[in-house]
């Protein structure tokens, strides 16, 4: 068999995958209650961070540790955006707040993580 055919073919096959599986998921979710999507959201919004920010888990960590998928999951979610999500997440992210504190005590305030927390907490500027 002609390659290029063989490649047209399976191209043609993934992409009626990626076609078939958005309708599926799109499908599932639009059949959710308002809460009940919400809810999906939410508990897969705190999964990710965990995951990716406070773990800094592998594209393969996120989904068979953190959200325990088979391999199935991998092509199904790099096709849904994740694997784009996933490298797009600096995973060297350095400490705000040390960062912060070193600044302070560049310019002359002479500051500790600890003053620099208390006054962001003081002032309501802590996130997360």
């Amino acid at each position: 068999m002609d390659k290029n055919l063989l490649d047209n073919r399976l191209t043609e096959k993934f992409e009626n995958f990626e076609k078939e599986f958005a309708k599926e998921r799109s499908s599932f979710f639009n059949h959710l209650t308002k809460n009940q999507q919400l809810l999906v959201f939410c508990e897969v919004v705190n999964k990710l961070v965990k995951a990716e920010l406070k773990d800094h888990k592998t594209y393969r960590g996120v989904l068979y540790e953190e959200f325990r998928f088979g391999t199935d999951a991998y092509v199904k979610a790099q096709i849904s955006g994740f694997l784009e999500l996933h490298n797009s997440i600096d995973k060297n992210q350095i400490d705000l707040l040390e960062f912060a504190t070193e600044v302070l005590n560049i310019y002359g305030i002479e500051q500790t993580k600890e003053q620099v927390m208390e006054k962001l907490a003081q002032n309501n500027l802590l996130i997360g």
